[in-house]
């Protein structure tokens, strides 16, 4: 999620970049769905783009303030435990940012 900072052109084209992503999940006919994961607006050249509905600057932040190697066993140890999980569930994830 964290690749098309620049945005899409069309709802095909992020359907396109969530496919590569999930390969293993079959594909909508209708991307039309995806609309409430995106926003329209203006990119700096004026065009009207497709941008996702959150703010990259959270994962810049992360990295930045992260040692790499802590990077690694966080995501590891998300990855088994979203896998563990057995009921439907929202995961949020907050941190504050000091400057």
């Amino acid at each position: 999620m964290s690749n098309n900072q620049d945005g899409f052109a069309s709802l095909d084209e992020a359907a396109e970049a969530v496919a590569a992503y999930l390969p293993h999940r079959p594909r909508p006919s209708d991307n039309s769905r995806l609309e409430k994961n995106l926003r329209l607006r203006k990119s700096p050249n004026g065009e009207l783009r497709y941008y996702w509905h959150w703010d990259p600057t959270m994962l810049a932040v992360w990295r930045h303030s992260t040692d790499p190697s802590k990077q690694i066993q966080n995501e590891e140890r998300l990855y088994r435990a979203a896998h563990a999980l057995s009921v439907p569930t929202l995961i949020v994830r907050a941190a504050s940012v000091m400057s």
